[in-house]
């Protein structure tokens, strides 16, 4: 039976699950979803699933039958992107409610309460929650973690260290009312990152707000080595780059900091090759590149202790900047590559 209502107190939410070869980490996710003290009735979980591999199906289907009185549906994703999945998942959802989360996070157990509650005081399109990095337990997985929790890392987004609520013009894991989709769209197939960023600007140029809550918390698990870390912000500034080509207007200033970054040093070695005075500004740069990455390194480890990872997140970040900036202008300048989940 198709529910698609807007109870003012338990609005039916259905729980959107993108994922591709996810074994490690999609049970924990379905636990914290079975253990919600939402309405049980109120509730679905759609998983979208790119035909993985590595025995991700296995374990959802064990858990449909472990949790017979849980409502989950396992829905395939042979095009094997995010887009697709989610577009999938939403025109297969019920609920008045969709959230976004993804295999590799959780939640705490009152987290639709709190959404549902949020949904009754404000008129806002999306919910963005805050994202608290919860890393493996090894050094380079909790320097990861750390450099992405501060601005100087993946930049000013709110929704990575705010605790103040307000308007955003992006969020991780939104919480969208479904009848967003019929205004601004659905997620643009052609993108295969930052594809939940054109998806808000789109949003916003409706008139809708999007409003980060940092009192809904979705507990993230980053990548656990710095090759990982490299191929992911490669891939978000690469498609950056292809969003910026769609609508130019989409752009902030932040996200043309790395790019800018990358630039300035290729453009200051190839020149100081021809005028060696350039040389020693181009050395000033790098410095206060340092010591600005430097700063902000301490401020997280002084909440740890951990002073020996200092270099480690230093690390972080050069990979992040370099990584983001180079695949942005690579993107700029070359024709939009097929992509997927992994």
């Amino acid at each position: 039976m198709e529910i698609i209502s807007d109870s003012r107190i338990f609005p039916y939410i259905s729980i959107v699950i993108p994922c591709y070869n996810e074994r490690s980490t999609i049970r924990y996710l379905l636990e914290a979803i079975n253990v919600q003290t939402y309405p049980r009735e109120k509730l679905e979980i759609v998983v979208v699933d790119g035909l993985s591999t590595d025995g991700t199906r296995e374990i959802i289907q064990a858990f449909q039958q472990e949790r017979g009185d849980l409502d989950i549906q396992l829905i395939n994703n042979p095009k094997r992107t995010i887009p697709e999945a989610m577009n999938a998942g939403i025109r297969a959802a019920r609920g008045a409610v969709v959230v976004r989360l993804d295999a590799h996070c959780t939640v705490a157990k009152d987290y639709l309460d709190l959404v549902a509650a949020k949904l009754e005081t404000t008129d806002a399109a999306c919910l963005g929650p805050r994202m608290i990095m919860k890393p493996v337990d090894t050094p380079i997985a909790r320097a990861i973690a750390a450099a992405l929790s501060t601005p100087f890392g993946p930049g000013t987004s709110s929704f990575r260290f705010s605790d103040k609520e307000g308007e955003a013009d992006t969020m991780n894991f939104g919480v969208y009312r479904r009848w967003i989709f019929e205004q601004a769209g659905y997620f643009d197939t052609q993108l295969m990152s930052n594809e939940d960023y054109d998806l808000h600007y789109r949003i916003r140029k409706t008139g809708n707000r999007i409003l980060y809550v940092p009192s809904l918390m979705v507990f993230y698990q980053p990548r656990e080595s710095y090759a990982a870390l490299w191929k992911q912000y490669w891939r978000y500034g690469y498609w950056k780059s292809q969003m910026s080509k769609k609508d130019w207007r989409s752009l902030r200033i932040r996200h043309l900091v790395a790019p800018g970054w990358v630039l300035a040093l290729i453009v200051g070695f190839a020149a100081g090759i021809f005028i060696p005075a350039i040389l020693p500004y181009l050395a000033g740069l790098i410095s206060l590149y340092l010591f600005v990455g430097l700063m902000f390194a301490i401020r997280q480890v002084i909440k740890t202790k951990e002073w020996h990872t200092i270099p480690l997140i230093m690390l972080c970040f050069i990979i992040l900047h370099a990584a983001w900036g180079a695949a942005f202008w690579v993107g700029w300048f070359i024709r939009p590559a097929k992509g997927s989940m992994t």
